[in-house]
């Protein structure tokens, strides 16, 4: 329950968000710089909601130290994730911006608001796997 809990304040930020974003100066524009968030989201969503999942197990079983080794494994799988998409999202920005909906006209403002987004990705990841276990 915890859990489901969570995913759903998960993505009920991420709607409002988009409203707020998507209502302000930056408009669509903004939407297209934070769509690459909710593809994150999957990844840290994928690895937390596996991690817990294991972790129950693990209690059920009073199995310590497989809980330790699960944490760490799903907080250092999600750095390397969310490095790895961190590299990625820089190398084809321009592209990814123009998939999105960022128009040539809007492509500086959505690169510059993008690659602040994108940066922050190690730490807003692990956040949110965290959030999960």
């Amino acid at each position: 329950m915890p859990c489901v809990l969570g995913l759903l304040v998960s993505a009920f930020y991420n709607i409002v968000d988009q409203i707020f974003i998507g209502n302000s100066s930056l408009g669509y524009l903004g939407n297209a710089a934070t769509g690459i968030i909710c593809i994150a989201n999957a990844c840290a969503w994928c690895v937390g909601d596996g991690a817990a999942a294991f972790l129950s197990i693990c209690a059920g079983r009073e199995d310590h130290e497989s809980t330790h080794k699960c944490i760490w494994t799903g907080l250092t799988s999600m750095f390397l994730i969310s490095v790895i998409l961190m590299v990625i999202c820089l190398l084809l920005q321009k592209l990814l911006m123009l998939v999105f909906g960022a128009s040539e006209q809007t492509l500086n403002m959505a690169l510059d608001y993008f690659q602040i987004i994108v940066l922050c990705f190690p730490c807003y990841l692990l956040i949110n796997v965290m959030i999960s276990v």
